[in-house]
């Protein structure tokens, strides 16, 4: 699962309070049944990344 990505040369790293900021989005998602997360992807609110195979 990715929250945020960013090219090195745009930022440093990120700060400590984003850090947790993001673990509790992720902890959320992850605890998201399949349908809420299936309406997220259709409404634009979260992006499915695929690696092309």
């Amino acid at each position: 699962m990715f929250i945020y990505g960013f090219a090195k040369n745009e930022r440093d790293n990120i700060e400590d309070d984003e850090l947790e900021t993001m673990r509790e989005i992720a902890v959320t998602w992850l605890a998201a049944a399949p349908a809420d997360l299936l309406r997220a992807v259709a409404n634009g609110v979260l992006l499915e990344v695929q690696d092309g195979n």
